[in-house]
C-alpha cells in the first residue's frame, strides 16, 4: 500500500519538476514536494527500499533521479 503512495508522490514530483524545468513553474513550487519525499523516503527503512526497487525497474528518468539524489542529499536526514 505505501508503495503505491510513494509511486505517486514520485510521479507527482517528476511532473512538477519537468514542468518547473521547462519554465512554467517556479521552482519554489517544488520546495514542499522536495521536502516530503525527503522524509517520506529517508525516515523509513521500508520505503527507502521500496524507493531504490521502483528506481530500479526504470519507472523515473535517469535524469529526475540523479536530481531526485542530489535534493536527499540535502536533507539533514541523510
Amino acid at each position: 500500500m505505501f508503495g503505491d503512495n510513494l509511486y505517486a508522490h514520485l510521479m507527482l514530483l517528476e511532473e512538477t519538476w519537468n514542468a518547473a524545468k521547462s519554465g512554467y513553474l517556479d521552482e519554489a513550487f517544488l520546495e514542499p514536494k522536495i521536502r516530503l519525499m525527503q522524509f517520506k523516503i529517508l525516515s523509513s527503512p521500508q520505503v527507502r527500499e521500496r524507493h531504490e526497487f521502483m528506481v530500479s525497474q526504470g519507472i523515473y528518468t535517469q535524469e529526475f533521479i540523479n536530481w531526485l539524489n542530489e535534493q536527499l542529499k540535502q536533507s539533514p536526514l541523510y
